[in-house]
């Protein structure tokens, strides 16, 4: 690719088939460790009615991805695209490729009529929060509450 030409970045539906390159990129952000398995992703169904999670490829290779989920939450019942995660390869940050994402999320949302996207920000991650409040997420009124059990 010459000095200046911009990769094209294909956004789309996230498939089985994808799960392998998901985990790959988990394990390169999380320094070899990941908290999903394999297992774990199959079970989501990927590209089934309720998941929502899409892959960026540049040249045939995932290079980032947004993990999501059509979920029903508080009462009475909201229909919402749940953001749980999102990951973009070390090597293509500062593209584009996550704003690219988010807005074809964006754009899937809208054409299903889901009125709400809830992303899930651990308060620690500045970048995260400000990349999220930069594509015009706000602070919600939902408190979160934790119950972690110790393994003993």
């Amino acid at each position: 690719m010459s000095t200046g030409e911009k990769e094209k970045v294909l956004i789309r539906p996230m498939t089985r088939n994808d799960i392998n390159a998901v985990l790959a990129l988990d394990r390169k952000i999380g320094d070899g460790r990941s908290s999903l398995s394999y297992t774990d992703m199959d079970s989501t169904n990927p590209g089934g009615p309720a998941d929502l999670s899409i892959v960026a490829e540049i040249d045939g290779k995932v290079v980032g991805f947004i993990l999501t989920r059509l979920t029903y939450l508080m009462i009475p019942f909201t229909e919402v695209c749940l953001l749980q995660g999102m990951i973009i390869d070390p090597a293509y940050q500062g593209r584009g490729t996550g704003s690219q994402l988010i807005e074809r999320l964006f754009e899937n949302c809208r054409s299903k009529k889901i009125n709400t996207i809830r992303a899930l920000v651990p308060e620690f991650n500045k970048e995260l929060r400000e990349f999220v409040e930069f594509h015009k997420f706000h602070r919600s009124n939902i408190i979160n509450f934790d119950k972690t059990f110790d393994n003993e």
